[in-house]
């Protein structure tokens, strides 16, 4: 999986360059504050208390922008850009996987894959793939909306 580094507001940038006028009902953005959308309970992505790694990389940018830092949490599930940042509601999501087209990303900072993950004693440690015929009648979870999904 890659995730896009940062997704930004291209409605609101795009209004702000905007030589004209017109009201398209976008909020104003405080030019002193980087305004982050980000999971409340989403580790060891983000959380509310700011121990997550993309936490960390948001600080790193506010600070390199001259910026105060605030979020916006929501859960990152269906309708997390339309709520987040489609509602105007932060400048930058921190990490979004990289091909979706809802808004302008930058270069992945970081690569990833999915791992199989089973409880000591299941009899299951040893399962190299999802092909494994000891998985036929067992229930696996998985992020809705992800790849794997």
């Amino acid at each position: 999986m890659c995730m896009a580094g940062l997704y930004v507001a291209s409605a609101s940038v795009a209004h702000a360059q905007s030589p004209r006028g017109d009201d398209l009902s976008v909020e104003l953005i405080d030019p002193h504050v980087l305004r982050v959308c980000a999971d409340p309970r989403n580790m060891p992505f983000s959380n509310e208390k700011g121990e997550g790694f993309e936490n960390k990389l948001a600080e790193l940018l506010a600070a390199k922008l001259q910026k105060k830092l605030e979020y916006f949490f929501f859960p990152q599930a269906t309708g997390f850009v339309r709520m987040t940042l489609g509602a105007h509601r932060c400048d930058v999501i921190m990490g979004f996987p990289q091909g979706d087209d809802v808004a302008q990303g930058t270069n992945p900072y970081y690569r990833t894959s999915y791992a199989l993950v089973t409880k000591n004693g299941s009899g299951l440690e040893d399962v190299a793939t999802l092909e494994d015929s000891r998985l036929k009648d067992k229930r696996i979870g998985i992020v809705a909306g992800t790849p794997p999904a």
